[in-house]
C-alpha cells in the first residue's frame, strides 16, 4: 500500500487544514424534515407535493436558500418518479437562482450543481455530467463551509463520469486517487475499499500499462485477503476478477484460468443476485478458453454470461443489463466463427448491432466496437466492399466529426481526439481499401485511397505518440501498427508496378523507415529525456539509479510470479515495485520541471519526428531495405540512380531456409556431419540469395561493391555475407562456396532514415579503452563464467598500436566511470542474449557481483565514442518481436548515440575472433583503413587460409558492422598529430646526434 499510505500522508495534511478554517453546513426547518421523511419513505408523490409547498411559502418570504435547498430535493423526487425532464428543469431553474441571489461562496452553489450533474450522469450523458462536477468542485473549493460527504460524491461521480466518457487516464488517477484518500479518511466500509482499489488495474489497462496493471491489481488483491473476515464475498470474488483480468490482458492465459478456478466455487456458491460479476466472470473465462484455442468449452461460458436478466432493477440497471447482453452475442459469434459456423457468427453479430443500436442514439462511440468487429468478419470472409463500410461507420460513431465520403479521411485538425481504437479501424479500413483495390482489377481509386489512410493515419501516430506511448514500450506501437506500414508498402507496390512511378517507391521507402523510425522513437524516449545538458548530473544519476532499481524488483518480481501471482512474497515486493515506480514517475516530474526553466518543451523532442530523406549513395554502394511482413517480404533496394521492388511470400519453402542458415551458421559444425551439414547450408544459403538478393541486383547498377543492408525482425539474425550467390553443383565442402561476401562488402542499418544523415565528430580526449575479461571468478545468473584467453592477444595487440587505457581485469564499474572519456570502445567480454526479454540482453564483465551491463545502464555511461567493438557472444542478439527487431545489447549502444558498431551475432569461438580483431584493428589503425573494410578484409584473409572444415560460417560469419563507417583519424587527427610528433622527435632527435658527432670530430 505505499502509494496509498503516501497519499494519505500527504492528503491529510490538506483535510485537516479545510476542517480547521470551514464550518460544516447544515440547513433544517421542521417543514423541510418533514418532506424529508415522507421521501425517506419512498412516498414520493407526497413528497413531492410537500417540496412544492415550501418552495412557494419561501419565494413569497424571499427566502432564496431555503427556496434552492427545497428545489434541490423536489428534482430528487422528480428523478424517483422518472420524470427526468422535468428534474433538469427544476435544477437549471435552481442554479439561475442560487448564483443570482446567494452569496458566492456559498456552499449552496456547489450542491446545485451536483445534482444537476448527477441527474446528467443517471441519463449517461457523461461529457456534461463532467462539465456540472468540475463547477461543483470549484465552488465546493471556494465554499465558506463543507460537507464531507457531499464533497466525497462530487469526486466519486467526477471519477465515473471521466471513466465513462473516456477521460485522460491522468485525470482518472487524480480522482481516484483522492476517492480513496476520502473513503479512508472517514473511515469507509472495506467494501468500498475494495472496489475503490479495482480502479487503478481497470486504468492502467486502459493506458496499455499492463505491468502496472497488475502491480494494482495484485495490491487490491492484498487488501482483499487482508480483510477477507470484513469485506464480502462479493467484493473478494471482484478483486479475483480485476487480476484475472488483467492477467488476461497481458496475455498470461494459463495463470488467469488459474486465478479464475480459485473464483468459481465463489461464485457458484453465492446468490446470483448478491454477485453483480457473476455473468461477466463467466464472460472473462470464456475469453481465457477461446484465447488458449479452446472454443467448445468458451462457448458453454459465454452462453451463461449471455443468460444475463434483463428485467431486474431500476431502469438504469435494466439498461446497463442489456447492453452487456449485447457486447456479449458479440463473443458468442466470434466463438461460433472459430467453430466454422458462420451463418451462426454473422447472426449473432449482426443481431449485437442492432440491439445496440436500439439502445443508443447513433452516431455513438459505444457503437464503434460493433461495427469494428463485424468489419473484421466481412473482411475474414473477403467481403471487402461490406467490411470497408462496417470499418467506415465504426469511425463515424468514434468521431462525430467525420462527415466525408466512404474514401475520405477523416479530419487531421488538431481538434480531432483520436483515440488508439480509432487508429487501429483506420488502419483495417486501410487495408481494406488496398484489398479492394486488387480485387478490382488494381482500381488505382481504391488503391490511391488506401495510400492517403496510411500516410495520414501514420501522421496522426507520430502526432499522438506521446498520448499512446508508455515507458519501456508498453505499448509498443511498432507491434500495433506493423500492418499500417505493410499496407502502405504493399499498397505503393501494387502502384509501382502499375505505373513504374518512382514516387511509389519513395513513399514505400517512407513506410518501411517510419515502421523502423517509431521503434527508435519508443526505445530513445526516456534517453532522449535525461541525455542532456540542461539537467544536473545528481538528478541524471538520480533517474538512473530510481531505473536500476525498478528493474532489479521486476526481475525478482517476474521470478516470483513464476511460482505464484498470489503468494506472500509477491505481495510484499510488489508493493517495493509500486513505491519504486512511484519515486521514478516523481523523478520524471522534476526533470521536465528542471527542462521548463530552460524553455525546453515538447519542442525539445521534436527533431525525432522529422522524416528526412536518407543520405546520398555514392557509386558501388546500394542499400537494400526489408520490410517482413505478415504475407511477404518487402525489399526495397537502390544505388546513386537506379531503383529495385520485389516482395517474396512468405512460406514454408521461405521460413524453413532461413531457420535452416540462422541454425548451421549460430553453431560450431561437427565433423561427423560435416557433408550433411554442407549439402543443406549451401542449398538453403543459395535459395535465400535468390529469393532476397539477387532480384534487386539485377535491377541495380553491376559495379556494385558495398551492399548496405537494413534487415527487419528474423532477418536481423540472417548473416547475409554468408549467403550463396552461385551453385553450379561442383562444390563440395565450405571453402569451395561463393559467399556473397567475396564479392560484395556488407554494412547494416537499423533504419535507413540514420543512413548518412549523422556525420559522427570526435568528442572524447582519450583514443581507445579497452577492457578484457580474465578472471574465471565472474559470475552470472549462478553460473561461473570462464576466461577468454584470446582477449589477452586483442589487448597486447591494441596496447602495442594506439594511445588509451587497457583493463584485461576490467569490471562494469570502471566501463561506467572511464567510458564517457574515449573515442573508440572495445570490450572483449562475455555476451549474453536474452530471448523474453527486451531488455536484458547484457555483457558480462570481470567480478563476482555487480558485472552484468544492461541497455539501462547505458544511459549512466554518458559515452561520447564514434566506434563501440563488442568482441564478445551474442552482442548482437536478442529478442525479436513483429515490428521491433531485434533487442541486443548492440542496440542498447546504438540508442545512446553510438553511431559505428560492431556485433556479433552467435555464440563465437574465443581463438579465432582474437585473431580477426587482431587483423581488423591492424588494418584499421596502422594502415588508415575505414572500419567497416578493416572488418571485410579480416573475414578475407581468414576464409583465404580456411579450409573444408573452418571455412564455415560459423567461424568468421558472426560479426558484423552496424551504423556509419568511420576512419580512426575521421574528425580529427590527434592520432596523426601524435605520429607526427613521434616521428619529428626522433628526426630532431638523429640530426641533433648528426651534429654533435660532426663538431666532435672537428674538435
Amino acid at each position: 500500500m505505499a502509494s496509498i499510505l503516501l497519499l494519505l500522508a500527504t492528503q491529510g495534511i490538506i483535510l485537516s487544514q479545510e476542517l480547521a478554517l470551514k464550518s460544516k453546513y447544515a440547513y433544517s426547518t421542521p417543514a423541510l424534515d418533514a418532506a424529508q421523511q415522507l421521501y425517506s419513505q419512498k412516498k414520493y408523490p407526497e413528497a413531492l407535493a410537500a417540496f412544492e409547498a415550501i418552495i412557494a411559502e419561501a419565494e413569497a418570504q424571499q427566502n432564496y436558500e431555503e427556496v434552492v435547498y427545497a428545489m434541490e430535493k423536489k428534482a430528487l423526487a422528480l428523478r424517483r418518479l422518472g420524470r427526468y425532464d422535468g428534474a433538469v428543469s427544476t435544477m437549471d431553474q435552481a442554479i439561475l437562482l442560487a448564483k443570482g441571489n446567494l452569496p458566492g461562496d456559498h456552499f449552496l452553489i456547489s450542491k446545485m450543481y451536483y445534482t444537476r450533474g448527477s441527474t446528467d450522469h443517471i441519463l449517461r450523458d457523461y461529457y456534461d455530467a463532467r462539465a456540472y462536477m468540475d463547477t461543483a468542485q470549484i465552488y465546493y473549493e471556494n465554499a465558506s463551509t463543507y460537507d464531507s460527504t457531499a464533497h466525497y460524491r462530487i469526486m466519486e461521480y467526477k471519477y465515473y463520469a471521466y471513466q465513462y466518457s473516456e477521460g485522460s487516464p491522468d485525470t482518472l488517477l487524480k480522482y481516484l486517487d483522492k476517492l480513496v484518500f476520502l473513503e479512508k479518511a472517514r473511515n469507509g466500509s472495506p467494501n468500498r475499499v475494495s472496489n475503490l482499489l479495482q480502479g487503478y488495474p481497470t486504468i492502467f489497462i486502459q493506458k496499455g500499462d499492463f505491468s502496472q496493471a497488475l502491480a494494482y491489481a495484485i495490491q487490491a488483491y492484498r487488501f482483499a485477503i487482508e480483510n477477507k473476515d470484513r469485506i464480502s464475498t462479493r467484493y473478494f470474488v471482484e478483486a479475483q476478477f480485476y487480476l484475472t483480468q488483467v492477467l488476461f490482458y497481458r496475455r498470461d492465459f494459463k495463470r488467469a484460468l488459474d486465478i479464475s478456478k480459485e473464483a468459481v466455487p465463489f461464485l457458484e456458491s453465492t446468490p446470483i443476485d448478491q454477485m453483480p460479476e457473476y455473468y461477466s466472470f463467466n464472460n472473462l473465462i470464456g475469453l481465457i478458453h477461446m484465447s488458449l484455442g479452446d472454443s467448445k468449452t468458451a462457448l458453454e461460458y459465454f452462453k451463461v454470461a449471455s443468460e444475463i436478466p434483463l428485467g431486474v432493477g431500476d431502469m438504469s440497471n435494466q439498461r446497463q443489463n442489456s447492453l452487456f447482453q449485447a457486447r456479449q452475442m458479440i463473443n458468442l459469434g466470434l466463438c461460433y466463427e472459430s467453430l466454422g459456423q458462420m451463418e451462426k457468427a454473422k447472426t449473432y453479430l449482426e443481431g449485437s448491432l442492432i440491439k445496440m443500436k436500439n439502445l443508443m442514439t447513433s452516431p455513438s462511440p459505444n457503437l464503434h466496437d460493433n461495427y469494428e468487429y463485424l468489419g473484421d468478419f466481412y473482411s475474414r470472409e473477403a467481403k471487402l466492399s461490406d467490411a470497408i463500410t462496417s470499418y467506415d461507420s465504426a469511425l463515424r460513431n468514434g468521431l462525430s466529426s467525420f462527415d466525408g465520403g466512404i474514401l475520405d479521411f477523416p479530419s487531421t485538425s488538431k481538434t480531432v481526439n483520436y483515440s488508439f481504437v480509432d487508429l487501429r479501424t483506420l488502419s483495417k479500413k486501410a487495408e481494406s481499401l488496398k484489398r479492394q483495390g486488387v480485387k478490382n482489377d488494381f482500381d488505382k481509386k481504391y488503391l490511391l485511397a488506401a495510400k492517403k489512410y496510411v500516410e495520414l493515419t501514420a501522421q496522426v501516430l507520430l502526432k499522438n505518440r506521446e498520448e499512446f506511448l508508455e515507458s519501456e514500450g508498453k505499448l509498443f506501437l511498432s507491434e500495433n501498427f506493423k500492418r499500417l506500414y505493410e499496407t502502405g508498402i504493399s499498397t505503393n507496390y501494387e502502384l509501382f508496378r502499375l505505373t513504374k512511378d518512382r514516387r511509389f517507391f519513395e513513399n514505400a521507402m517512407s513506410f518501411a523507415r517510419q515502421s523502423k523510425a517509431i521503434l527508435f522513437l519508443e526505445q530513445s524516449h526516456e534517453f532522449t529525456l535525461v541525455n542532456n545538458n540542461f539537467i544536473s548530473p545528481s538528478l541524471k544519476e538520480e533517474f538512473f539509479n530510481s531505473k536500476s532499481n525498478i528493474e532489479r524488483l521486476q526481475r525478482a518480481f517476474y521470478e516470483l510470479i513464476n511460482v505464484s501471482v498470489t503468494g506472500d512474497s509477491i505481495l510484499s515486493l510488489n508493493e517495493e515495485l509500486l513505491k519504486a515506480r512511484l519515486d521514478n514517475e516523481n523523478i520524471k516530474k522534476r526533470i521536465k520541471e528542471e527542462l521548463r526553466g530552460f524553455d525546453r518543451g515538447e519542442a525539445f523532442f521534436e527533431g525525432l519526428l522529422q522524416n528526412e530523406a536518407m543520405g546520398k549513395l555514392e557509386e558501388g554502394q546500394a542499400l537494400i531495405e526489408f520490410f517482413f511482413g505478415v504475407d511477404h517480404v518487402y525489399i526495397l533496394g537502390r544505388d546513386f540512380e537506379n531503383i529495385a521492388f520485389h516482395r517474396v511470400e512468405i512460406d514454408s519453402s521461405l521460413l524453413s531456409s532461413l531457420n535452416s542458415v540462422i541454425t548451421l551458421t549460430s553453431r560450431a559444425p561437427k565433423v561427423k556431419n560435416i557433408q550433411e551439414e554442407f549439402e543443406e547450408f549451401s542449398e538453403n544459403a543459395f535459395f535465400l540469395y535468390r529469393a532476397l538478393i539477387e532480384p534487386s541486383l539485377k535491377d541495380l547498377d553491376g559495379s556494385i561493391d558495398r551492399l548496405i543492408v537494413v534487415p527487419d525482425e528474423i532477418l536481423s539474425r540472417l548473416a547475409f555475407g554468408a549467403l550463396v550467390q552461385n551453385l553450379n553443383g561442383s562444390e563440395n565442402s565450405f571453402d569451395q562456396l561463393q559467399y556473397l561476401l567475396l564479392k560484395y562488402k556488407f554494412q547494416y542499418l537499423l533504419s535507413s532514415e540514420l543512413y548518412g544523415n549523422r556525420k559522427a565528430t570526435r568528442n572524447a580526449s582519450g583514443q581507445l579503452l579497452g577492457i578484457g575479461f580474465k578472471e574465471s571468478t565472474s559470475v552470472h545468473e549462478g553460473y561461473s563464467m570462464g576466461s577468454l584467453p584470446g582477449t589477452e592477444k586483442e589487448i597486447a595487440f591494441l596496447q602495442s598500436s594506439i594511445s588509451g587505457t587497457y583493463l584485461p581485469n576490467g569490471t562494469k564499474k570502471d566501463f561506467l566511470n572511464k567510458a564517457r572519456d574515449y573515442d573508440v570502445l572495445h570490450l572483449a567480454v562475455h555476451g549474453k542474449a536474452d530471448s523474453s526479454s527486451r531488455y536484458e540482453s547484457s555483457l558480462i564483465f570481470n567480478g563476482a557481483s555487480d558485472n552484468v551491463l544492461n541497455t539501462n545502464d547505458l544511459y549512466l555511461a554518458g559515452l561520447q565514442a564514434r566506434l563501440t567493438v563488442l568482441s564478445a557472444c551474442e552482442s548482437g542478439r536478442g529478442q525479436i518481436n513483429q515490428g521491433e527487431g531485434t533487442f541486443s545489447i548492440a542496440r542498447g549502444f546504438a540508442l545512446v548515440g553510438i553511431p559505428s558498431i560492431v556485433m556479433s551475432l552467435w555464440k563465437v569461438n574465443d581463438k579465432i575472433t582474437s585473431e580477426m580483431m587482431v587483423d581488423m584493428y591492424d588494418n584499421f589503425v596502422n594502415h588508415g583503413v575505414a572500419i567497416n573494410d578493416a572488418l571485410h578484409d579480416s573475414k578475407l584473409q581468414y576464409l583465404g587460409s580456411g579450409d573444408e572444415y573452418s571455412a564455415h560460417p560459423y567461424y568468421w560469419a558472426s560479426f558484423l558492422h552496424l551504423g556509419e563507417d568511420i576512419m580512426l583519424d575521421n574528425g580529427d587527427n590527434l592520432f596523426k598529430d601524435y605520429l607526427w610528433y613521434v616521428l619529428t622527435t626522433i628526426m630532431s632527435g638523429a640530426i641533433l646526434y648528426v651534429v654533435i658527432r660532426r663538431k666532435r670530430k672537428r674538435a
